[in-house]
């Protein structure tokens, strides 16, 4: 509807003080292939109750439309929708998405495998909604959640590759997400693999982004000899 192109200028720095303070949120991963959400009962208490993983109450996956823009937005909010349905009402939002993003402003820059750029997803959804909203690299959100619940709990300094639809990566410094200055630091899947390898789908000689199987013949080979490469 008409609340997509209507903007909103609340933070997605609240959602922090949602998640401590109440207890149902929706996290939601955008690939180039499926939308995957659940419904999240987040854990208060003292540190060792947040460090166990939240609680899921419900799921939705879908394949992602990305035959437009505008189906692309609309098959993100139905799996919202649905949730919200299932569930009830929920205290935020947080979406994982392929995009380079324009962290502060909640915007997607520029995506790869989306039909999304210079799209204010923060602020759509915020006004969709009516909650508070959090959006992130989709790489860049899982290395947070392995930082937080997974084989990255406890270390100050991590990096994380991804394989899917692409290639990608975060990176934890000194216990928080590094983004260098202009956000795209962990584009691990960007990265030159060969200086003199044709150009990949960025316009990159040769970069490690594409699907796994397709990316096998230039992944380092600690990858492949680790059984990463596929």
């Amino acid at each position: 509807g008409s609340g997509w192109f209507t903007c909103s200028s609340v933070h997605h720095g609240t959602l922090r003080h949602v998640m401590a303070v109440q207890r149902r949120i929706v996290g939601v991963d955008v690939g180039g292939t499926k939308v995957a959400a659940a419904v999240l009962l987040s854990t208060a208490g003292d540190e060792a109750a947040r460090r166990r993983p939240p609680e899921i109450l419900a799921r939705c996956t879908a394949p992602t439309d990305v035959s437009s823009v505008a189906a692309c937005l609309a098959g993100i909010d139905a799996c919202i929708d649905r949730l919200v349905n299932e569930a009830g009402p929920v205290d935020g939002i947080g979406i994982g998405i392929a995009s380079l993003m324009d962290y502060e402003a909640g915007r997607l820059a520029h995506s790869v495998h989306l039909p999304l750029s210079d799209v204010p997803l923060r602020a759509l959804l915020e006004q969709r909604h009516g909650v508070p909203v959090a959006v992130d690299n989709d790489a860049t959100a899982a290395c947070l959640a392995e930082h937080a619940f997974g084989a990255g709990a406890g270390y100050r300094h991590m990096v994380m590759l991804t394989l899917g639809t692409g290639i990608g990566g975060g990176i934890i410094c000194d216990g928080r997400p590094y983004r260098g200055a202009g956000g795209p630091a962990a584009e691990l899947g960007h990265m030159v693999g060969e200086k003199h390898g044709g150009p990949g789908v960025a316009g990159l000689r040769a970069p490690w982004t594409g699907t796994p199987v397709e990316c096998r013949g230039s992944l380092p080979p600690v990858l492949l000899s680790s059984g990463l490469g596929g």
